[in-house]
């Protein structure tokens, strides 16, 4: 990955996030916020079973389209083929290959949605991703060209829980709920910190 980072990394469009120096977590609430603020409406969808369900045939056929290096072509095949979650596809949870590749195959969606969809408001962290507009039938539209997008180039389904809104009721993204002007902690995160909270503190009041 030190010879390859930088190759996968002038492919990366700029509102790409996770595995990149940089474009962490916190610069992706700060965007989504950013974007939240020019526009009334957002439209928030992901992978099902992202990692399990990437096709090797479509991501070694995008690498020979980045890297010409016989060997390393090789090398990078024989580490595909090491995981299947069902025959040709998946990538190992974890590893520090997978999750450089993962964020790569989904760098054709983006391109595509920049340049061919010409949504001026996208971004994504890994397998998250948001479409920004001014209306919502112009993000509804966009919704039937992503699906078949993934479906036909990258053999791809989304999750069920698509989340058409508008901006000032927040975005669920990341653990936190993004509003124009705030980030708040997201429910369900919240829940999770006070019930370890708590935990910590039975543990401390018992003497643990």
């Amino acid at each position: 990955m030190n010879s390859c980072e930088p190759v996968l990394e002038r492919y990366a469009i700029y509102d790409s996030y996770a595995c990149r120096k940089g474009k962490g977590t916190t610069k992706a609430l700060e965007r989504a916020r950013a974007f939240s603020r020019k526009n009334g409406w957002y439209l928030k969808l992901d992978i099902r079973l992202y990692f399990d369900s990437i096709d090797q045939k479509i991501l070694m056929h995008l690498l020979c389209n980045r890297f010409k290096d016989q060997q390393l072509l090789a090398l990078l095949d024989k580490i595909l083929a090491s995981y299947l979650t069902s025959p040709g596809k998946g990538l190992p949870i974890g590893n520090l290959v997978s999750q450089h590749l993962a964020n790569f195959y989904l760098g054709h969606l983006d391109h595509w949605i920049k340049e061919d969809l010409q949504v001026r408001y996208y971004l994504r962290y890994m397998d998250d991703f948001i479409l920004f507009a001014h209306t919502r039938k112009e993000l509804k539209m966009q919704l039937d060209s992503v699906c078949y997008f993934l479906d036909k180039q990258l053999k791809l389904q989304l999750k069920g829980n698509v989340q058409l809104n508008r901006c000032g009721y927040g975005i669920p993204f990341l653990g936190f709920r993004v509003y124009p002007h705030v980030i708040k902690l997201g429910a369900q995160s919240k829940k999770r910190f006070r019930e370890t909270f708590q935990k910590y503190d039975r543990k401390y009041l018992a003497g643990k």
